[in-house]
């Protein structure tokens, strides 16, 4: 489905007036906006209202690591100001999300507290993958991508995001921490120094450059696609008349990559003060506007891109989608589709066994299905344990012995794209005790757990022992099986080629915390001579 971008500082209202009002908030390291749309019964995406502040919260936080008590104060402002227009259109529903400044201030969580309380707005600080994921959704909505894969570059104030999108997914994904305002803040833009901060920007980008050649150059990437303001504002100046079509939702610009060494090398060569007279740009771009040019520039290049596509979307529009989606049913399933992909290709960085891992997936999410009076369990946390199921191992990359607590540390510091920071966090704990000791308080990272967390992941944990018994050989011997309860025991009756007696003893040891939680003895039968029908049986 096309989503209508937003253009301009502030949209008015649009005329039509059916369909469920959808508020999004970008928190930015440079600007915070608003986007207001109405869905449409047709399922096209409208914009009602569009409110860009500039609130330069990475200033502070890239300086000190903290926001200052005026920085607060100027956000609560702002966010009053979108509480304002949110009411006066009637939203009905709002997500507000936080990236790279916000998420690196160590007083974040008071920020967040003040905002809640003061302006009425509950602020949802996501991490890169998440970010990815939502740049993703905006992008595919706007252009029919098909099978071509695309590069999206998302360059933002603290942050850029480099994702590989493939069939309307994310293949590959890399967050650096290399941002326009943290650039700036940290070699300057102007002044006596000039050259040397310029330098500086050209070394920083070329490293990222070295990265991204290394993660991404066996995807044989047919486009480049460039989002965020300041490629925008890019566009505007290049191709003025299609940057305001592409702005209002009709078609993107395509800006040839020779064109953005030229227009960078025209901007450096001016002072601050003459970027806002030659080309009117707003103050609060016309400096983090050639650092931008740098990071877009080499990327493009590396790639060996000849032109980039800018199809005006952002993160508020990603959030939008997302949102629109989910209302219409289908967004768990495209989301857990998003999960699936990314935890399957950061397997296979790591060497793992993917056929042990499908394997323990599946019969995981049987068990899931089969035991819901139980564990009472949502879908979501269906995800998070076939997650989990397929990412258990990879610590054996590090050290086979130990590598229940190697998967537990690569997975809590991946970037799985869909996943919020906390629910990698859970997926890292429900990993981290597939085998051996069960979760206790002793354990730093499960007792920073809140206590209904650490509920979900001891009752996905039990499951996935279970789960991961049953293909103790690695051989994908379980074809199928049935799921019983008789007389205070759970019987699991397999159908298999052989007989199972190394699964039947990893059993022994790994049905303990399920027996403990659940109360219920776990027995395995003889396998079946013939496959059950249907996947699961539960009586």
């Amino acid at each position: 489905m096309r989503a209508q971008a937003p253009a301009g500082k502030r949209r008015a209202p649009a005329r039509h007036r059916s369909g469920k009002l959808l508020g999004a908030i970008d928190v930015g390291s440079n600007a915070s906006r608003l986007y207001i749309a109405r869905t449409r019964e047709d399922g096209l995406i409208e914009s009602v209202d569009y409110i860009r502040e500039p609130l330069r919260l990475g200033h502070d936080v890239f300086t000190s690591g903290s926001l200052s008590e005026q920085t607060i104060a100027q956000a609560v402002g702002v966010f009053q100001l979108f509480r304002r227009a949110l009411d006066r259109h009637r939203v009905t529903r709002l997500r507000a999300c936080a990236t790279s400044a916000v998420r690196d201030a160590r007083n974040r969580d008071l920020f967040c507290a003040r905002v809640a309380r003061q302006a009425g707005i509950t602020l949802d600080v996501i991490a890169g993958g998440e970010e990815a994921n939502l740049l993703r959704q905006a992008v595919t909505a706007r252009m029919a991508l098909g099978a071509r894969p695309a590069l999206l570059v998302d360059v933002g104030g603290g942050s850029t995001e480099v994702s590989v999108l493939h069939k309307d997914e994310v293949q590959l994904s890399e967050s650096f921490t290399v941002g326009t305002v943290r650039m700036i803040e940290a070699f300057g833009h102007d002044g006596p120094g000039k050259k040397r901060a310029q330098r500086l920007m050209t070394e920083l980008c070329d490293r990222i450059a070295i990265t991204v050649r290394e993660r991404f150059e066996k995807s044989k990437v047919d486009l480049v696609v460039c989002t965020g303001g300041n490629i925008e504002a890019v566009a505007q100046l290049v191709e003025p008349a299609r940057a305001r079509a592409a702005a209002e939702g009709h078609g993107v610009v395509v800006i040839p990559v020779e064109r953005l060494k030229v227009l960078r090398k025209e901007l450096e060569a001016l002072s601050l003060a003459q970027r806002l007279r030659k080309y009117k740009l707003r103050a609060d771009r016309a400096d983090v506007v050639v650092p931008a040019l740098h990071i877009y520039y080499r990327v493009a290049r590396t790639i060996g891109a000849s032109a980039v596509q800018v199809p005006f979307v952002g993160l508020v529009n990603g959030i939008v989608e997302g949102m629109r989606v989910a209302t219409g049913g289908r967004g768990q399933s495209q989301r857990a589709r998003q999960v699936r992909t990314s935890a399957l290709v950061h397997g296979r960085r790591f060497a793992f066994d993917e056929r042990h891992a499908r394997q323990v997936a599946t019969l995981a999410s049987r068990i899931f299905d089969a035991t819901g009076d139980l564990h009472r369990l949502d879908d979501e946390a269906r995800l998070l344990l076939e997650t989990a199921a397929l990412l258990h191992d990879i610590g054996a990359f590090v050290e086979p012995r130990r590598h229940h607590k190697h998967s537990a540390y690569l997975i809590a510091n991946l970037e799985i794209v869909g996943l919020s920071q906390r629910e990698g966090q859970l997926v890292a704990s429900i990993a981290r005790y597939h085998r051996k000791s069960l979760p206790t308080t002793h354990h730093e990272a499960f007792a920073a757990l809140s206590i209904p967390d650490r509920d979900l992941v001891s009752r996905l944990s039990a499951i996935l022992r279970i789960a991961d018994a049953l293909d103790r050989e690695h051989g994908a011997l379980v074809e199928a099986l049935t799921i019983d309860r008789k007389k205070g025991e759970i019987l699991l009756r397999p159908y298999a080629a052989r007989d199972l007696l190394l699964e039947a003893w990893a059993l022994e040891q790994r049905a303990d915390l399920f027996e403990q939680l659940f109360g219920l003895k776990v027995r395995l039968l003889p396998p079946a001579t013939r496959p059950p029908r249907g996947r699961t049986r539960a009586a």
